[in-house]
C-alpha cells in the first residue's frame, strides 16, 4: 500500500531556490565584548539576479530580518521556468543588507551608483544607539545546477571599516583614570556596493566626545578600548589623516601628586603605511 511518508509528500524532491546570508567576519577570534556591538545585525536584504544581458532582472526579492547562514526562498515548484532561469547559465546577484533606501525595482547600473550617507557611522552600537545598523553588501555570480533544490551562498561584507584603539598608561606611579575620545576625519558616504567610488564627505571634527570603555588586565591595570568606524577612505597628508583624538588624564599612584592631563592625537594607521581605509578591515591601534 501507500506509505504515510508519501501520502504527506516526504518523499518527494522539493524543488526550490534560496539564498544563505553569511557574514564576512572582520576578527578571526570574536571576543564576547563584541557580540554587543551588533555587528552582525541583519535587518532588512534585498536580492537580485540579472539575466545575462544585465538589463532584465529575473529575481528581485526583500527579506525582512533574515538570520544569518538559514536560507530564505526565492522560488519553489518549477523555479527554473518561473523564474526564467537556464541550466548550465551564469547569472549576477546582488544582495544588500540595512540600505536606508529602497533598492526594489533599481536596474544593474543603479545599484553600482547607489550611495548611503550616514553621519554617525563613527558611534558604536550602545544603549543610547540602540538602532545601530550596518550596511553591507555583497555581488558575484551563480551558475544555475541540474538539481532541483538550490543554494546561493551569499557573503556579505560590511560598507564600514572598523578602528580599535586601547590605552594603558606607561607611565611609572600613574595609572589612567578617564579617557575621552573623538574621531576626526572619517568618511561618512559610501557606495553600496565594493569596486566603486562615492564622492567622499569628510567630517574633519564632530566636536563630540565620548567615553572610552575601561576593562582591567590581568595585572588589574586598567586599559581603555575605543571602537569607532568610518567609510572607506583615502588621505594625502597627516593633517587630513583620521585620527583618534583622546583626553587621558593620569592619576599618581597615591594622589600624592596633582592628576596629569593630556591630549592624544593618535593615527588610525601608521603614518608611514598606506593612506587608506579599506571596507570590511579592521584596524587596531595599541
Amino acid at each position: 500500500g501507500c506509505s504515510a511518508e508519501d501520502e504527506l509528500g516526504i518523499g518527494s524532491a522539493t524543488q526550490q531556490l534560496s539564498m544563505n546570508p553569511m557574514i564576512n567576519d572582520l576578527q578571526t577570534t570574536r571576543v564576547k565584548e563584541e557580540e554587543n556591538l551588533h555587528e552582525k545585525t541583519l535587518s532588512s536584504l534585498d536580492f537580485k539576479m540579472f539575466g545575462p544581458s544585465s538589463s532584465e532582472r529575473r529575481i528581485d526579492s526583500l527579506f525582512d530580518a533574515p538570520a544569518e547562514n538559514k536560507a530564505e526562498e526565492l522560488g519553489s515548484g518549477n523555479w527554473k521556468e518561473s523564474l526564467n532561469l537556464q541550466q548550465g547559465q551564469s547569472y549576477a546577484f546582488y544582495a544588500a543588507a540595512n540600505t536606508k533606501q529602497s533598492l526594489q525595482g533599481k536596474s544593474l547600473d543603479e545599484l553600482k551608483n547607489a550611495t548611503q550617507k550616514d553621519d554617525d557611522i563613527w558611534m558604536p552600537y550602545s544603549t543610547d544607539n540602540s538602532k545601530k545598523l550596518f550596511l553591507m553588501s555583497s555581488h558575484g555570480s551563480y551558475k544555475i545546477t541540474e538539481k532541483a533544490e538550490q543554494d546561493i551562498p551569499v557573503e556579505l561584507v560590511r560598507a564600514a571599516a572598523k578602528i580599535k584603539l586601547n590605552i594603558s598608561s606607561t607611565v611609572k606611579d600613574y595609572h589612567i583614570s578617564d579617557v575621552q575620545w573623538k574621531l576626526i576625519n572619517y568618511n561618512t558616504n559610501t557606495t553600496i556596493f565594493a569596486d566603486q567610488t562615492a564622492t567622499p564627505s569628510i567630517i574633519s571634527d564632530n566636536n563630540t566626545w565620548s567615553p572610552a570603555a575601561s576593562a582591567e588586565d590581568e595585572k588589574g591595570n586598567k586599559v581603555f578600548t575605543v571602537t569607532t568606524y568610518s567609510y572607506s577612505t583615502q588621505w594625502e597628508t597627516q593633517e587630513t589623516m583620521p585620527q583618534i583624538v583622546a583626553k587621558v588624564n593620569f592619576k599618581y599612584k597615591d594622589n600624592s601628586k596633582p592628576d596629569i592631563p593630556k591630549e592624544l592625537k593618535i593615527p588610525v594607521r601608521d603614518p608611514q603605511g598606506d593612506k587608506r581605509l579599506d571596507r570590511n578591515y579592521i584596524y587596531t591601534v595599541n
